[in-house]
């Protein structure tokens, strides 16, 4: 199979931390905040016939010793906004931007400045200087942003007569070390031999067509350098200013170029080349950290862009590309997978909640303002919410978040709109949820398998899941380490419900791989379809799974065909998540673990001959030798509880579902059940158990109610983002 060649370009790599930018309010370097007036007399060229690229803002193709180049297009006499700083020779001290105006001579080549500009005195104090001059950028406010990005990609005709590219906004920089002189108590700062060059570099693009059917592209997104929220600041430790941005994820720092007029492709066909300007270049900004990122064609019909698709595994556009007019080849092929480096399930799994309150108009509960229901509900005392800071209106709401499989359908789903434009949002379907969660959540006792016993659990299987909304079926392997300790079944599933084991014990899973031939043997035996087998090992995808109080942590990592992982225990050798947070800034082999949290809801159960139809919630019972926090040895004294772990006991994870379509061809609506603690322990005193109220003088476990949520299960409504197009974390990551 060919390999994909999408772009050389990227963003600044997730180490790049907010931390090291600078502030949203210049300060002062020295205490005194004394200024001198300085004489400046400047002059920079704006033509460098050693690069393949000349800098300017307005182009127009030219040749220079033989080669193909796009020359400076300035008029004399004109004016150019700039801004000015200086800094010492060392960095410790600079000034100010100041805002000046370039004239323009020498056949629009030359750019000069002559005047007065205030600087800090502490920056002149020393005869050596560093100069910089900007063009590009805003002239007033704070901070100095991009002036302007271009909304088209040029047309750049690869031979033959070639057409000017007007109005296309570049930045550009010019550096120089200069001498400081004084004379009458004055100081003048003289430099004739600035260049200035383009912040950031111009890709020319060829597209190639490698698929079997003619393809229409109206235009290119560029991922990530510098694609939005550049600036000019400073680093950490520097005062001298650069160009910068904070946005460097090349999921969410997303710009699209539109073509001139949309290409139409015929199968194996070529056409270039469409320009598209990428800002940033590693480590020019002085952080000495790598931008990445990746550009990717944009398709006149939507659902190509699953089914074809062009490689996008972020990659590093090198410093000695800067102001060059680089060359790439986005290469379009078909789909052999649903997964690839940066479309992997977590990345397309961007949910929001289903709301719907009595009386009232549907809704989609995003980002910080989310359901925070009262859970756990713990027999005999109050209701608390378990989430803090969440608004009252979505807090123990047994009404607008839950729902039975016949209070909602999918098609109300794909035609919600949010100030007139679709959300594009769509409900899982089962093998969906089963291509992110971790499998066997439900065991024949109500307890995660991985936790069953205290010693190292290991599996292997061939399972079929959806993801991207495409069936396929690989090879998973799955592994946790041994649990210190011999403890009791019931006090082994109250540490895991409480999140004390999982962080130190977590699942680890290394999932779609290609099958061995007696595998391939065995799933066939099984019923499974063969077709839908992954034919190597370029889907694989790494999980870290660990259970919290009220939510499933999962980290995810991009491995593909790496000898050096075999099995899920090679992620935990091998280091693959490390320490791994939520802050998506770790990487392995180049590729980027993701973390996301889903929150856990426990469903309502219902039945009309029961308090009138009144809706249960899940009660957590516990002794009384183990409220407020006493320790767990009070119910267990013959237990050895490693040291490790929490001695206390508190409220743990409760019944967890939501509603699922049962396929991608069947719309119907159906209660899943993510995750449920063991019921009834089958000890004297019932310790930690999850009942649902039935009467007055009695209470029963869910496996005690009729399983129909038809009728009696109301499950909250989780709906996931356009698989085309995950641009958004979830909420609580």
């Amino acid at each position: 199979m060919k390999k994909i060649l999408l772009l050389l370009a990227t963003m600044l790599a997730f180490t790049a931390c907010q931390r090291d930018a600078q502030p949203s309010i210049p300060e002062p370097d020295d205490a005194s905040g004394e200024t001198r007036q300085v004489a400046l007399d400047l002059e920079g060229d704006v033509s460098d016939p050693l690069d393949e690229f000349a800098r300017a803002l307005e182009l127009e193709p030219g040749t220079s010793g033989g080669r193909s180049t796009l020359a400076p297009k300035f008029t004399d006499g004109e004016e150019v906004n700039a801004l000015f700083a200086v800094s010492s020779q060392d960095g410790t001290r600079g000034s100010d931007l100041t805002p000046i105006k370039l004239k323009v001579s020498g056949g629009g080549k030359k750019l000069s400045f002559k005047g007065d500009v205030l600087v800090r005195a502490s920056v002149v104090a020393n005869p050596q200087v560093r100069l910089s001059v900007f063009i590009g950028f805003s002239t007033d406010g704070w901070p100095k942003t991009l002036e302007a990005y271009p909304t088209t990609a040029p047309h750049y005709a690869e031979t033959g007569p070639r057409t000017a590219i007007k109005d296309f906004p570049i930045a550009l920089q010019a550096k120089a070390e200069a001498s400081v002189e004084t004379s009458d108590n004055k100081k003048f700062c003289k430099e004739k031999a600035m260049k200035f060059r383009i912040i950031g570099s111009l890709i020319r693009c060829k597209i190639t067509n490698d698929t079997e059917q003619s393809l229409t592209i109206t235009g290119l997104e560029l991922h990530g350098l510098g694609a939005t929220g550049l600036k000019l600041a400073h680093p950490k430790d520097s005062r001298e200013f650069f160009a910068t941005s904070d946005d460097t994820s090349p999921e969410f720092s997303i710009r699209t170029y539109m073509l001139p007029s949309a290409l139409t492709l015929q199968s194996k066909a070529s056409a270039g080349s469409y320009i598209v300007y990428a800002p940033l270049v590693s480590k020019e900004d002085g952080r000495d950290q790598d931008y990445e990122g990746y550009i990717r064609p944009v398709f006149s019909d939507p659902t190509l862009q699953a089914k074809y698709l062009a490689e996008e595994t972020s990659k590093v556009f090198p410093q000695d590309k800067a102001g060059k007019l680089a060359l790439t080849t986005i290469l379009i092929r078909k789909s052999t997978s649903p997964i690839r480096p940066n479309a992997i399930p977590l990345q397309y799994w961007n949910y929001s909640m289903y709301y719907k309150p009595q009386g009232g108009s549907a809704s989609v509960i995003t980002g910080t303002v989310r359901p925070g229901i009262l859970f756990p509900f713990i027999e005999g005392e109050p209701y608390r919410p378990f989430w803090r800071n969440v608004p009252t209106a979505f807090v123990r709401d047994s009404v607008g978040l839950f729902f039975r499989a016949n209070d909602v359908s999918h098609d109300q789903i794909k035609n919600l709109e949010l100030n007139g434009k679709k959300l594009n949002l769509h409900i899982p379907t089962i093998e969906e949820v089963a291509g992110i969660f971790p499998p066997d959540l439900i065991a024949t006792n109500n307890h995660p398998v991985y936790y069953q016993s205290t010693a190292p659990y290991s599996s292997e299987r061939t399972e079929t899941v959806e993801v991207a909304g495409q069936r396929f079926a690989g090879k998973s392997s799955f592994w946790r380490g041994s649990i210190n300790g011999t403890l009791p079944e019931d006090l082994l599933n109250i540490l895991v419900g409480q999140g004390n084991l999982s962080h130190r014990h977590p699942i680890y899973a290394l999932r779609f791989g290609k099958p061995t031939t007696a595998e391939v043997q065995a799933y066939k035996a099984a019923g499974g379809d063969e077709s839908l087998l992954v034919k190597d090992n370029k889907s694989r995808v790494a999980y870290m799974y660990v259970f919290e109080l009220g939510r499933l942590r999962i980290h995810s990592c991009y491995i593909g065909e790496n000898s050096e992982i075999n099995t899920a225990q090679d992620l935990e050798t091998k280091q693959v998540f490390r320490n791994a947070s939520g802050d998506d800034l770790l990487k392995f082999n180049g590729h980027k673990v993701v973390g996301r949290f889903f929150l856990l809801y426990g469903p309502t159960y219902t039945d009309p001959n029961v308090e009138g139809g009144k809706p249960q919630f899940p009660v957590v019972t516990r002794s009384s030798e183990l409220r407020y926090g006493k320790p767990l040895k009070g119910a267990y004294p013959s237990a050895s509880l490693p040291a490790e772990y929490d001695q206390n006991a508190r409220a743990i994870t409760g019944p967890s579902g939501l509603l699922c379509r049962k396929s991608s061809t069947d719309n119907s609506l159906v209660g899943h059940w993510i995750v449920r603690t063991k019921e009834n322990y089958g000890v004297s005193e019932k310790v930690f158990s999850y009942v649902y109220k039935t009467g007055s003088t009695t209470t029963a476990y869910i496996k005690d109610l009729p399983q129909d949520g038809t009728r009696y299960f109301s499950f909250p409504l989780c709906l996931f983002s356009d698989i085309a197009s995950p641009s958004a974390t979830i909420p609580g990551n």
